[in-house]
């Protein structure tokens, strides 16, 4: 599986299905913002929480400024190499380019904190 080139913070096989679990149980506290331009807003408005990105998206060019805006917002970010792990984030079954997981009290959320962490 390809993956871009900006995608330098990469989940292994365990952490993605991990996360994929997790955020099967997240959609459910509607927690989760879908799509680049929801992303951007959420982070503009200084929202903590979590941002995913699919590894394996092109063109770059629409998604190659917002880890830079994680990181001016000191946001923790994580690129998935499977697209269908961003999937499982969605009410409906289309792909995304990132999601963004508000910050809760929620264990699930602590979770997946403490994956990117490692």
């Amino acid at each position: 599986m390809n993956t871009s080139s900006i995608a330098n913070i990469i989940a292994d096989e365990n952490t993605e299905s991990t996360i994929k679990n997790i955020l099967k149980e997240l959609k459910k506290c509607k927690k989760i913002i879908r799509g680049k331009k929801a992303v951007e807003k959420a982070i503009k408005r200084n929202k903590k929480g979590v941002i995913l990105f699919n590894g394996n998206f092109s063109p770059l060019d629409l998604i190659i400024h917002i880890p830079i805006l994680c990181e001016e917002k000191s946001l923790p970010y994580l690129f998935v190499k499977d697209r269908n792990v961003l999937r499982s984030a969605s009410l409906k079954n289309n792909l995304t380019t990132c999601c963004f997981v508000e910050e809760s009290e929620n264990d699930k959320y602590k979770e997946i904190i403490n994956f990117i962490k490692k």
